[in-house]
């Protein structure tokens, strides 16, 4: 069973968990997200995808956000395979993320350029 931190025990009158914040892009950011996000594993390749939050500890932070994975960030999904790594692109750098990684990390998905221009016109 898996808990946002905002979320209550039943029987508890305060919410548990710990809130990390970590400075993305646009500032400061909630590192915990919401449950509408998806995995970054269960994303095919080749799509584009905005990192939305981290369900980690501050050492799988401090690495992530080293390599320029904070939320806020847009990635470019180049290999993830059933097994083994995920390659992913964030700004000019590829990152490749172990399987058990990258199930923390949360994302939501960009509109395909397809798309956004289906949209626009």
């Amino acid at each position: 069973m898996t808990l946002d931190a905002r979320e209550t025990m039943p029987g508890f009158a305060k919410p548990f968990g710990k809130r990390r914040k970590i400075r993305g892009e646009a500032g400061q950011v909630d590192a915990t997200c919401p449950p509408t996000d998806t995995l970054l594993t269960g994303v095919p390749a080749g799509r584009t995808v905005r990192v939305a939050g981290v369900n980690g500890g501050y050492r799988l932070l401090d690495r992530l956000s080293a390599l320029g994975v904070v939320p806020g960030a847009a990635a470019r999904i180049l290999r993830n395979p059933r097994c083994g790594p995920l390659l992913l692109q964030v700004h000019d750098t590829r990152v490749a993320l172990g399987r058990g990684q990258a199930a923390k990390v949360r994302v939501a998905p960009l509109p395909d350029a397809a798309e956004a221009a289906d949209d626009a016109g």
